[in-house]
């Protein structure tokens, strides 16, 4: 299986440019295909250490909800 919104050749080019400006803005929050090709993942350092790792189906609800915990908000509510 592929994931949705895969770098070179993805299904939606526009969540590619837009992962490419999350991650010049955020240099320290991993946001990569996942290991398994089943979805991203995203390693989000934690204020006075952790981490918070998330695992999503495609690109877009990746980052849509790493902005979320960066936000101070908790993306576990989210439905799927």
């Amino acid at each position: 299986m592929v994931a949705a919104g895969r770098a070179a050749g993805g299904y939606y080019p526009d969540q590619r440019v837009r992962l490419d400006e999350f991650r010049e803005g955020h240099p320290g929050i991993a946001v990569c295909e996942s290991e398994f090709r089943d979805g991203w993942d995203a390693d989000i350092p934690l204020d006075g250490g952790g981490e918070r790792f998330l695992h999503r189906r495609d690109l877009e609800q990746c980052l849509d909800d790493t902005e979320r915990v960066l936000a101070g908000g908790d993306p576990r509510a989210r439905p799927g």
